[in-house]
């Protein structure tokens, strides 16, 4: 498959494109292994206006889904030619970092050495310094590369955290084939931010005893971009602090409070949760298709907390695959991202269930409104 897409990929024939999407059925076709064999080339994608990286980010959440047995072979088709579809069309350059590093003299504080390489926007040599850092304590790396990004999400919308987060997660801390070139992508991107860099500054403070739920309703407020991506980064917040590999630094939440600020919250959860007849719910996915290209906002919302109720796995491979049926070349991937990042909180226990249902509600408002 990764020859067959690389070919793809560099030809750039419209019917070979189309021939290839034809050519994605059958019983053994997997979305984990599509989306390994183009990770070499989705971390180097190239969003010229916030320079984020949301194809590869889109695309690790689904190889999640797919790894947990939530998506149908029908679903992880669908998904895969949006990927494969969406990367086609999209800016970004071939490139390829190994992480072996050559170093035959001992070098003290290689973490050190590479933020104030970053700090000065030298990402040859950051990167030098982290592939030894990424071999002497690589949890101590990815907790140190986090933290520089958090301390820019309010000038990225989150994507300095948010957008690295499944990269590190996925990628480098499993030692991914990727695993290279993706954490050389975000050193790349942390030099764009050096300004922000913890070179020279202070520790991060310990966060302050802080309300979480009342903090995951005010980000699940709202409907614009800007509240997506704050409920997207309360879900990469609460997954970082999760992480097996992250033991040592407080997770940063005054960071994410101080962004939200004095958000108004949304009051509709009730109101939504109380729409839906059990006698109307779809008995299959072709009946939710056909609720679904009605476009009324407030019955599919009330459908899907209703269906949710019933089964988490069928609701979320519905949800993913009604979502690919409305595929266009303008693609938004924080369709997917926030549907993901909703559909995770919902069903994380420990999160308060106002608050995740909220976020549920704007991540389908987020999708339903434009069509």
């Amino acid at each position: 498959m990764t020859t067959e897409l690389m070919r793809l990929m560099r030809q750039k024939d419209p019917d070979d494109l189309a021939a290839y999407l034809d050519s994605l059925n059958g019983e053994h076709f997997s979305l984990v292994t599509l989306v390994d064999a183009l990770s070499p080339f989705l971390v180097m994608e190239s969003n010229l206006r916030f320079g984020s990286f949301h194809l590869i980010k889109m695309s690790l959440f689904l190889r999640k889904l797919s790894q947990s047995g939530l998506l149908s072979q029908a679903t992880e088709i669908a998904l895969a030619k949006v990927v494969v579809q969406h990367l086609y069309y999209l800016e970004w350059i071939e490139l390829s970092v190994s992480p072996f590093v050559h170093s035959p003299d001992p070098i003290d504080a290689p973490l050190d050495s590479m933020l104030k390489e970053i700090k000065k926007g030298n990402a040859h040599n950051a990167y030098f310094y982290a592939a030894l850092a990424l071999q002497e304590n690589k949890s101590h790396l990815i907790s140190t590369l986090l933290l520089n990004g958090a301390l820019s999400i309010p000038d990225t919308l989150g994507h300095s955290l948010s957008c690295f987060f499944p990269v590190l997660e996925q990628l480098v801390d499993m030692d991914h084939p990727a695993a290279g070139t993706a954490l050389f992508s975000y050193i790349l991107y942390l030099c764009r931010l050096r300004t922000n860099s913890l070179s020279g500054r202070q520790p991060v403070p310990v966060s302050v005893v802080l309300d979480r739920s009342h903090l995951l309703q005010q980000a699940a407020s709202g409907t614009s971009i800007v509240d997506v991506h704050h409920m997207i980064t309360y879900y990469i917040f609460q997954t970082w602090e999760k992480a097996a590999w992250q033991q040592e630094i407080p997770i940063p939440w005054s960071l994410l409070a101080d962004w939200i600020g004095t958000k108004q919250i949304d009051n509709k959860t009730d109101w939504h949760r109380t729409q839906a007849v059990q006698g109307r719910l779809p008995g299959d996915y072709e009946q939710w298709r056909q609720i679904f290209a009605k476009k009324d906002k407030e019955n599919i919302i009330a459908i899907t907390l209703s269906l949710l109720n019933i089964s988490f796995q069928q609701t979320c491979d519905w949800l993913f695959r009604v979502y690919a049926d409305y595929y266009t070349p303008d693609w938004d991937p924080h369709y997917f991202t926030s549907l993901y990042a909703a559909l995770e909180l919902y069903r994380d226990n420990t999160v308060d269930q106002t608050g995740s249902t909220m976020a549920v509600i704007q991540a389908l408002s987020y999708f339903i409104f434009p069509i």
